[in-house]
């Protein structure tokens, strides 16, 4: 840990833990007699003594104040040995941002009672700030420690910490250590700040073999296209569409095989699918991928009917394969850090939190990106696009929708203008499975919005609002005064940074989401562990939206969700094909608007006509 230090003292070491670390981490193994537990305060006075035993001794009340309040809630842990009732080790999962590490966690004061020696106690108390680390969601673990301080660094070593040549010198400091600890001595694998020339040259770690992609869809799937990138062991090998004229020229760009047919394409020789055709079309095409043994990424939404998603869930249990819902708003840069503060537990158990994806468009920009009467954004009822803003709420606090409510609000003059049946905008209310109440809004009525806030039990947090299509990019935390602990500041406002691989996220679309969502499918399927964003989130998520119109078209009557992972539960809606689609339409489907099934004037379908024309869209 970062301590006071003289002019004349050398910059401490500092080391990072590999991130390969958390695919197993090391149990924190404590010997018979001593308890692992939380620092409690009528430990201050013994605990004083141990740290100045371990060679701290500018511990007072007052620096164990102001360090306890960098100290993440229930990452202060000291082993006790019973006998004595002492303090025999302890150490801290602190936050401590920096320039060089600011999403990271430092693993600090780390300290022993030498009466104690060789009982693996210093190793067991590390093992548990670890751990607490992993559950914050931190993945940039570091510390700072002396020269001197060799049985501790040969713990930090075992541990998996490796030397951060963070200064000049450090290579020669190093030499000496490994020296003196019969260590290899192999600088030139160990962790160093980037050179500012060579600041874009972002690596992860080599795979052993790539793993082969074929995308669906040559608009949308474009950006997976090439998103598959040999940084994070993917290889692009074939795409398929039935636009025959786009598909070829996206195939000669890429220099991949192509596809009309969905079954040949599936026949190519590849590992993964990444399904990126039409909103309403997903688990057909992901069912039929994974069937014939394919890892799917699908974008949203998973499913279009509550039997659809009965039927995904299936098959991903049938077939044993790897799917994961593309839903990249999760990933960007301030959602990933309120998910960190959440796991951290500053603010709390979630109570209330608001998700707003809301994105209007000109009329002839939407028309442009819905040509035909019969394109699904035409038809879309107004709470089926709701992942956007639900997702990252999801993300956050890990709690699922188990009731819906939706209203849904109708512009008549705005469908002619845009061409569209479905209306423009809905607010869902969802009672979650941990008893929090979130709220949705969309999704395309004049005021753009991407904005997020989440309210704890102890505190709130929230992106800020502003110009720009995700606003400021700004977290702002904050506590009532009756709320706020010893040197906690009662309402913060700050950029996030990325907690990894920033220069490759930051060349990625909607935010650096869309590198994220490929990251994690890539990291999924080698390691055989479904991803966060597994079948049983994208589906729920997904028929969000699905009971939320049944709901508006019965004026805000709640809808109960299906417990997607329990047959039982998700088996009365194996054949609800209720659906408002035009493919779908027979008596007793729904219409995409509370107004009904609404007729389009003969001049509103005449310049939609032009602005398909414009595109290459020659149909109905």
């Amino acid at each position: 840990m970062s301590q006071p230090r003289s002019v004349t003292n050398p910059p401490q070491l500092c080391m990072l833990l590999n991130p390969r670390v958390f695919k197993a981490l090391p149990e924190p193994a404590v010997p018979e007699g001593y308890l692992l537990r939380q620092y409690r305060d009528s430990d201050e006075a013994d605990y004083i003594r141990l740290m100045h035993g371990a060679g701290f001794a500018h511990f007072d009340s007052a620096y164990v104040a102001r360090t306890r309040n960098t100290v993440l809630p229930d990452g202060f842990f000291v082993i006790e040995h019973l006998a004595s009732g002492k303090l025999a080790a302890t150490a801290m999962a602190t936050h401590n941002a920096t320039a060089e590490h600011p999403s990271g966690g430092e693993l600090g004061w780390v300290a022993g009672d030498p009466q104690h020696k060789g009982k693996g106690l210093g190793r067991a108390v590390s093992a548990a700030v670890l751990a607490r680390y992993a559950a914050a969601g931190y993945r940039r673990i570091y510390l700072h420690t002396d020269d001197f301080r060799l049985p501790a660094i040969k713990i930090y070593l075992d541990l998996g910490f490796e030397p951060f040549l963070h200064r000049d010198g450090m290579r020669a400091r190093w030499k000496t250590l490994c020296e003196q600890l019969g260590r290899d001595y192999t600088p030139d694998a160990w962790p160093s700040p980037p050179p500012a020339e060579k600041a874009d040259a972002v690596k992860l770690p080599a795979p052993e073999k790539p793993i082969r992609v074929g995308v669906v869809g040559v608009g949308r799937g474009m950006s997976f296209a090439t998103a598959a990138i040999p940084e994070l062991g993917m290889q692009l090998v074939a795409i398929c569409d039935i636009w025959e004229e786009r598909l070829l020229e996206a195939g000669a760009k890429l220099g991949v095989a192509t596809y009309t047919d969905y079954d040949r394409f599936l026949e190519h020789d590849m590992d993964a699918v990444v399904l990126a055709n039409y909103f309403h079309e997903h688990a057909p095409f992901a069912i039929k991928a994974l069937r014939a043994g394919k890892h799917v990424m699908s974008e949203t939404s998973s499913n279009s009917t509550l039997a659809e998603g009965v039927a995904l869930c299936r098959a991903v249990e049938e077939t044993g394969k790897i799917y994961m819902l593309a839903e990249n708003y999760p990933y960007t840069v301030f959602c990933q850090e309120m998910r960190r503060i959440y796991r951290s537990g500053e603010i709390g158990r979630a109570l209330y939190a608001e998700g707003e994806y809301n994105h209007p468009m000109s009329p002839v920009d939407r028309q442009r990106i819905a040509p035909g009467q019969y394109h699904w954004r035409n038809w879309l009822p107004s709470t089926y696009y709701c992942t956007h803003a639900l997702a990252p709420l999801v993300y956050m606090a890990d709690t699922l929708p188990v009731s819906v409510i939706g209203l849904s609000v109708a512009d008549r003059e705005r469908m002619d203008r845009n061409y569209r049946l479905g209306d423009p905008t809905s607010v869902i209310l969802c009672r979650t499975d941990s008893g929090a109440v979130f709220r949705l809004f969309g999704l395309s009525t004049p005021g753009h919005s991407n904005w997020y806030r989440m309210h704890g039990s102890r505190g709130a947090m929230e992106i800020t609002r502003g110009p720009g299509y995700f606003g400021p990019g700004q977290v702002r935390v904050w506590h009532e005064d009756y709320d706020l602990r010893p040197g906690e500041l009662r309402d913060r406002v700050y950029t996030p940074e990325w907690p990894e691989y920033g220069k490759l996220a930051d060349r990625a679309g909607h935010g650096g989401g869309d590198f994220w969502t490929s990251f994690h499918f890539s990291r999924a399927i080698r390691s055989g562990e479904q991803p966060f964003l597994d079948v049983y989130r994208g589906v729920n998520m997904s028929s969000v939206g699905i009971l939320a119109w049944k709901s508006a078209l019965q004026e805000g009557v709640p809808h109960a969700m299906p417990n997607f992972r329990d047959e039982a539960s998700r088996a009365p809606y194996a054949d609800d094909d209720w659906s408002p689609w035009p493919k779908d339409a027979r008596e007793g489907q729904p219409p995409p608007s509370i107004l009904g099934r609404v007729t389009l004037s003969e001049e509103a379908t005449a310049r939609a006509r032009e602005v398909w024309r414009s595109v290459g869209y020659h149909g109905e």
